[in-house]
């Protein structure tokens, strides 16, 4: 695996809530902060047609195993 080297660098201040909120999405998807920060971007890009759709057959393990451990909420039986 390849590993690009980033030349850029950005700092951000952040609040307890915020960091709090950005701890608890990269842990969702298995990923440190600036690898989810990173792909919640590309995703939105995509979604607002900046760039291509990805190429399923090349999608990441990162990604297919954040995909498929997303919880499903159980639909409640209806009351008779």
């Amino acid at each position: 695996m390849q590993v690009d080297m980033r030349e850029r660098q950005l700092n951000i201040r952040l609040s307890e809530e915020e960091s709090g909120r950005f701890e608890r999405v990269a842990d969702h998807y298995g990923l440190n902060i600036a690898a989810t920060i990173r792909m919640l971007f590309k995703e939105k890009a995509r979604e607002l047609g900046f760039e291509a759709p990805p190429n399923l057959a090349e999608a990441t393990a990162a990604r297919a195993r954040a995909y498929y451990s997303t919880p499903t909420t159980p639909k409640k039986k209806p009351a008779k």
